[in-house]
């Protein structure tokens, strides 16, 4: 069976407690693995926080749609917004064996986001950034 979740709010709005409180509810009512949760929590912060960053000026919306199969856990995560066009999938990858001093400031967060998804899909269509991810 198919589970939804579907959460919108301009940008500058966004409040991750609010958000993580419904997530987590949504999982547990369908018994979602906790894991998983973590995972998308994660995600969904790095790619929320570098949309508010980065995404430009004016109004930016964010939608947030996780279609989640509730037999095999396998998780779908779609972000929509309309900032200025960012694909996170083609993010330069940092050298993680240098040591901290050596490396250029940020990366890392993306990184995670790479690491952590089974796949990333990304298109710009109708003025708007579609990151998939698959959990």
């Amino acid at each position: 069976m198919t589970a939804e979740f579907i959460f919108q709010v301009p940008a500058k709005e966004f409040d991750f407690i609010p958000f993580n409180r419904r997530l987590e509810s949504f999982f547990a009512d369908h018994k979602l693995s906790q894991i998983k949760l973590f995972t998308i929590e994660l995600i969904v912060e790095e790619l929320v926080t570098n949309t508010q960053k980065y995404g430009g000026k004016g109004k930016i919306d964010i939608h947030i749609r996780l279609s989640a199969d509730t037999e095999t856990n396998r998780i779908t995560l779609q972000i929509r917004d309309n900032a200025l066009p960012f694909d996170p999938s083609r993010a330069e990858k940092i050298d993680t064996t240098l040591s901290i001093d050596k490396r250029e400031i940020g990366g890392l967060g993306l990184l995670l986001v790479q690491e952590k998804s089974e796949s990333m899909k990304y298109e710009y269509r109708n003025h708007c950034n579609i990151t998939t991810l698959t959990v």
